[in-house]
């Protein structure tokens, strides 16, 4: 069985790549929704995954495009019944209900986990069978969030720190995060233990290294312009090593920016 998933976030799309393997579809990955739609010609799904919002970029000038676009030329242009499935954090009604008219099988509302994400497919196109029989499944509990968010953190001689499982776990369990870890002109084993903890990790988690220590400020600095590279980051903040603050203060502090006009916000530990 064979997905198609169109997102302009690639950490979002990695996730759900692996995932869905993992099950047994054959996927299928795209960031645009031209590129999604010529995947559709030669790939042929039994299913497409669709994201609401995928800007994009027009000569200079960023434009909002819709995934409507996609289920349009699958519905009215070519015709077919392939299930779509979206999967947004647009929550505007008139939206969502227009893409139900057009056709739609199945909305869900970002935040979601990876298990309901696979259920809801398994129910519209069922289950893949692999070598005669059914694809062992295990739980992922995981949320796939509404925005993607780079995250700096700054370290100066954290090796013994970084060592511990802490920071294994803290970048399985947080999707929808880049993890970008400045090395601080440590003096011990820290760019080492931070290129290890990269391995199996690439897309997730990226080292800038700074030779000479030039204190936490300046270190955030630099990972803060390191990240303003990557288009797919929504918001960008830092944290400190040792993980005092942790993702649920950074999911209230992206609340806080989308449903304001601050640009800048701060806080450690809001609600405890």
């Amino acid at each position: 069985m064979k997905i198609l998933a169109i997102d302009d976030q690639q950490l979002i799309l990695l996730s759900v790549e692996k995932r869905l393997t993992q099950l047994g579809y054959e996927v299928k990955t795209a960031c645009t929704t031209e590129a999604g739609i010529k995947l559709y010609d030669s790939f042929n799904p039994d299913l497409v995954l669709l994201d609401m919002n995928m800007p994009e970029m027009s000569g200079n000038e960023l434009v909002q495009c819709t995934g409507t676009e996609v289920v349009k030329y699958i519905r009215i242009f070519m015709r077919r019944e392939t299930p779509i499935l979206v999967m947004s954090g647009n929550t505007n009604e008139s939206v969502i209900l227009e893409n139900f008219n057009l056709g739609i099988n199945d909305y869900m509302k970002k935040p979601v986990s990876l298990d309901e994400m696979a259920a809801r497919i398994k129910r519209i196109i069922g289950v893949p069978k692999m070598n005669g029989g059914f694809k062992n499944e295990s739980d992922d509990t995981r949320m796939l969030q509404k925005h993607c968010v780079g995250v700096v953190i700054p370290c100066y001689n954290e090796a013994e720190r970084l060592l511990t499982s802490t920071f294994k776990d803290f970048a399985y369990k947080n999707l929808g995060y880049h993890l970008c870890f400045v090395n601080d002109g440590s003096t011990d084993s820290t760019l080492a233990v931070l290129e290890e903890l990269r391995k199996g990790n690439e897309d997730t988690i990226s080292i800038f290294n700074c030779e000479k220590n030039g204190g936490k400020a300046e270190a955030v600095r630099q990972g803060v312009l390191h990240l303003s590279k990557d288009p797919q980051l929504d918001y960008i903040g830092y944290l400190d090593a040792d993980l005092s603050t942790d993702f649920k203060d950074f999911d209230e502090l992206v609340q806080t920016l989308e449903n304001s006009d601050f640009k800048i916000v701060s806080g450690s530990r809001i609600s405890r």
